[in-house]
């Protein structure tokens, strides 16, 4: 529950983001489909979101500073 309320929070960082799709898919509450129902995003944009979960750190933290953008990263 605490990650979806973080999830909708203005400022969460990408990698954030990332982190918290991938529990709620891991805890298997949550597919693709109730993520896009309960957040309104795209299934583009999540699984965006997701991949960051394999950038290399040092990236990541680029992209959370907004030196890149999450297209870059």
């Amino acid at each position: 529950m605490s990650l979806s309320e973080n999830l909708q929070r203005e400022q969460v960082r990408p990698t954030e983001e990332a982190k918290a799709f991938k529990r709620l898919l891991e805890k298997g509450r949550h597919d693709m489909y109730s993520l896009v129902s309960r957040f309104g995003w795209s299934e583009k944009y999540i699984y965006t979101r997701l991949k960051l979960n394999e950038l290399y750190e040092p990236i990541g933290e680029l992209l959370d500073n907004g030196t890149i953008t999450v297209s870059v990263g």
